[in-house]
């Protein structure tokens, strides 16, 4: 799965070229960083997580310059809110693509309308098969609550994980400063996108600190930014 994920990464980057360069660079160093976290040596929902994110990352990608309304952003919202039932943490994908809107589109409150109604679609037939049925709809919010809110940090008590985040703080400060100096080099996309990059490595920083239970999912989600702007250096 994960050399599926590095698969798809180089894949982003040959159809929208914001490296410059065709490269399988992103794959090799995708699975470097993966492979440091022993604890996702085994399968679980983050993968398939990562595989979502990836494909939001690729259908916002294409509304850069686009004509017309995007219609991309009420698919993507949708299958985030069908993916949140199955494991509810996926619901935060959301802010990702609100980022998008901000960075690639020009303001349409039809777009932004488009993501809200993706995401409460879902939960509206839900709230009416328990009410037509006689579910009780409270306790489901509630199991979604806790799901958000229960603590678990995988970093608290190994050190050797805590060097490892230290090294790939350091290479993302080198490649953020290589950045900076290249940056006024690119075409319009490529900065577009290494900004959106950027955007989402920071919040997946801020998400980790902010919401209790995002721990393993921020470490995966910031792997991918991390991945292009080391490559890219």
């Amino acid at each position: 799965m994960y050399l599926l994920i590095g698969f798809l990464l180089v894949r982003l980057n040959a159809k929208y070229f914001f490296i410059q360069v065709r490269t399988q660079l992103p794959a090799v160093i995708y699975l470097l960083i993966i492979s440091g976290f022993v604890i996702l040596q085994r399968f679980n929902p983050l993968i398939i997580s990562s595989l979502l994110l990836i494909y939001i990352i690729n259908r916002m990608f294409e509304t850069f310059k686009m004509d017309g309304l995007a219609y991309q952003y009420f698919d993507i919202s949708l299958l985030i809110s069908l993916s949140s039932l199955l494991y509810l943490n996926s619901i935060l994908f959301m802010i990702y693509i609100w980022l998008g809107l901000i960075l690639f589109r020009q303001f349409n409150w039809r777009e932004w309308s488009f993501t809200l109604i993706g995401l409460f679609l879902p939960f509206l037939f839900i709230f009416i098969y328990s009410y037509a049925f006689n579910l009780d709809f409270a306790s489901f919010m509630l199991t979604f609550k806790k799901s958000i809110t229960s603590h678990y940090n995988m970093f608290e008590k190994i050190n050797e994980i805590k060097v490892f985040l230290i090294v790939l703080g350091v290479l993302f400060m080198i490649s953020s400063l290589y950045m900076v100096q290249t940056f006024d080099t690119k075409k319009t996309h490529a900065r577009k996108f290494f900004l959106y990059f950027l955007w989402v490595f920071i919040l997946s920083v801020l998400l980790y600190f902010f919401i209790p239970s995002f721990c393993m999912e921020a470490l995966l989600i910031a792997a991918i930014p991390l991945t292009f702007l080391i490559s890219h250096y």
